[in-house]
C-alpha cells in the first residue's frame, strides 16, 4: 500500500503542478499574449472528480454513463474528464476505505460483475494500477452490463501504466535489459489499442473513445488514421471542443494550416482558450 500511496503523490504533483501553471495565466482576452505549448488535450477518462476551472468547456456524454449514473450504485456521479484532480489525504484514505468494503463484499457475491467494476474505479483512483486492471478484467469475464465502460476504463489505465513506467524509468538498467522493455511497450500499446476498438465495437457512439484512440494514434505518428478518428467523435458530438483543439493541431503538424486554424478557431470558440496563442503564433 505505501508504494500505491508514493505513486498516489507523484501523481498528485504532477497535478498540483499544472493547475498552478493554468491558474497563473490570463484567460479570454489575454492568452493570445501567453506563449502556451502545443500539446494534444489529453485522454478522457471516468472519475468522480474533476479540476475546477475557470472556463467551462461543454460536458461529454454518454449513454452508458448515464445508465450507470441512474442505478444509484455508485459513490457520487461518475464524469468523463480530460483534466483530472489530486486527492487530499482523507480522499485517499476514503478510497482505500471504500476498497476494503468492497472486498467483503465482492467475497459475499464473487459473480457480481459490477462490484468489480466500482472496486476497479476506486483502484484507479488512487493509482494501484495492476489491482485495477484485475478488476476491470473480472467485470467483463463475467459479462457486466457496463462492458463498454470496463474495456474503457482499463484501456486508460493500461496507459496510465505505461505512461508513469515511462516517465520513471529504472535508472539502473542496462542496455540488455532496455530492448524486451520496448517489445514490452509494443505488447502493452497493442493491448490498449484493442480495448478502444473493443469499445467502439459495442458502442460506436461512444466520442470520447474515438478521441483517446485518436490520442493513442498520434503517440504512433499515425495522424491520417487519427484525424479520422478525431473527425467521427466530432460528427458524434459536434460541440467536442478537445477533438477539434488535437485535430486542429494535427492538421498543422502534418502542414495543412487553413484545417488547422480553422479547427483551432473553434476550439477557442468551445472554450479551449489556449487555442487563439496558436492560431496568433501559425499567422
Amino acid at each position: 500500500e505505501s508504494v500505491i500511496k508514493q505513486r498516489s503523490n507523484i501523481f498528485n504533483a504532477s497535478i498540483n503542478a499544472s493547475t498552478t501553471a493554468s491558474r497563473n495565466a490570463s484567460i479570454r482576452g489575454n492568452i493570445q499574449n501567453v506563449n502556451v505549448a502545443a500539446v494534444n488535450e489529453r485522454n478522457f477518462t471516468l472519475s468522480y472528480y474533476q479540476k475546477e476551472s475557470d472556463v467551462k468547456r461543454p460536458p461529454r456524454h454518454n449513454r452508458t454513463v448515464e445508465k450507470l449514473n441512474a442505478s444509484n450504485t455508485m459513490q457520487g456521479t461518475l464524469r468523463l474528464i480530460n483534466q483530472e484532480t489530486s486527492l487530499n489525504q482523507s480522499l485517499i484514505t476514503y478510497h482505500f476505505n471504500t476498497i476494503n468494503y468492497l472486498s467483503k463484499e465482492i467475497a459475499n457475491a464473487p459473480q457480481n460483475a459490477d462490484l468489480y467494476l466500482r472496486r476497479g474505479l476506486n483502484y484507479s483512483l488512487v493509482q494501484d494500477f495492476t489491482n485495477a486492471i484485475d478488476d476491470f478484467s473480472k467485470a467483463i469475464l463475467l459479462q457486466s452490463d457496463y462492458e463498454t465502460l470496463a474495456y474503457f476504463c482499463r484501456a486508460n489505465v493500461r496507459y496510465k501504466e505505461l505512461e508513469f513506467r515511462t516517465n520513471n524509468p529504472n535508472e539502473l538498467e542496462t542496455t540488455d535489459e532496455k530492448a524486451p522493455q520496448d517489445k514490452s511497450y509494443a505488447y502493452d500499446f497493442e493491448m490498449i489499442m484493442r480495448d478502444y476498438d473493443k469499445v467502439l465495437e459495442l458502442d460506436p457512439t461512444f466520442s470520447c473513445a474515438w478521441f483517446n484512440r485518436a490520442n493513442m494514434l498520434c503517440v504512433q505518428k499515425d495522424f491520417s488514421t487519427a484525424l479520422t478518428n478525431y473527425t467521427k467523435a466530432i460528427e458524434i458530438d459536434n460541440d467536442f471542443a478537445e477533438a477539434y483543439f488535437n485535430r486542429g493541431l494535427t492538421y498543422l503538424f502534418i502542414g495543412e494550416t487553413e484545417k488547422g486554424t480553422a479547427d483551432l478557431s473553434r476550439a477557442g470558440e468551445l472554450g479551449i482558450y489556449q487555442a487563439y496563442n496558436l492560431l496568433k503564433r501559425a499567422k
